[in-house]
């Protein structure tokens, strides 16, 4: 007998490209229901609630919405995030305030305000970190905050839903193929970063655990393999 997957539906942030497409496109390759929050649609013929995570009223009205008409969903992922490379010094107040919301405070509004329907249909967060959540670089002073505070989060969520039926999963990956490296102008090359629909099958492959087995926390490192 296969056990049906267990996802009935899914609120994916940033599903519109990058990790979030591929976990998306995998969720309804499976039979799941997705649902996207991000500024654009996408091709994968699933609903889409516009939200822009720098605005609160957009993400009231999307959370409203949610549980309006999705009190059934049991998964959120969120993917939502962006860079600017800049130095220390030259970061204007508004590109402060815009990559904070997108990549930190954004994400928390939206987890907060979901986070009633995921614990009442015992379901699962994961929240998309990144390395830079544990280490820091030269030109991404206001990505790596962010990132420090997802980590923060992550970690006070699961210290919160410790004694609920609800699976909080951190994932910290160490670079990806998606518009994010191109838009940012960062210096690695495509071919050197992992593929998110590998990404994808992995963090879906922890959602079918067990419920009594949770992968809290999972940093992937990009690894070049030696020639020969």
């Amino acid at each position: 007998m296969v056990t049906p997957f267990p996802v009935k539906k899914a609120i994916i942030t940033g599903g519109s490209s990058g990790l979030g497409y591929a976990v998306a496109a995998m969720l309804l390759k499976n039979g799941s229901t997705v649902v996207n929050v991000s500024r654009t649609g996408s091709d994968l013929g699933c609903e889409h609630l516009p939200t822009d995570l720098t605005d609160n009223a957009s993400i009231a009205a999307m959370v409203e919405t949610v549980l309006a008409r999705h009190r059934d969903c049991n998964l959120l992922v969120s993917c939502a995030g962006l860079m600017h490379w800049a130095a220390v010094g030259s970061n204007p107040p508004a590109q402060v305030d815009n990559d904070l919301a997108v990549n930190l405070t954004g994400m928390i509004k939206v987890v907060d305000g979901i986070m009633p329907v995921i614990k009442n249909n015992r379901g699962d967060v994961v929240i998309v970190g990144s390395t830079s959540s544990f280490s820091a670089s030269a030109g991404s002073s206001l990505y790596c905050a962010a990132k420090h505070g997802v980590l923060g989060y992550i970690k006070s969520l699961q210290t919160e839903f410790a004694d609920d039926d609800v699976r909080i999963l951190g994932v910290h990956p160490g670079g990806f193929k998606s518009q994010f490296h191109i838009k940012a102008k960062s210096n690695l090359k495509q071919d050197v970063l992992m593929d998110p629909h590998e990404l994808a099958a992995m963090i879906l492959s922890f959602i079918a655990l067990p419920r009594n087995m949770q992968v809290s926390e999972i940093i992937i490192n990009r690894k070049n393999p030696a020639a020969g």
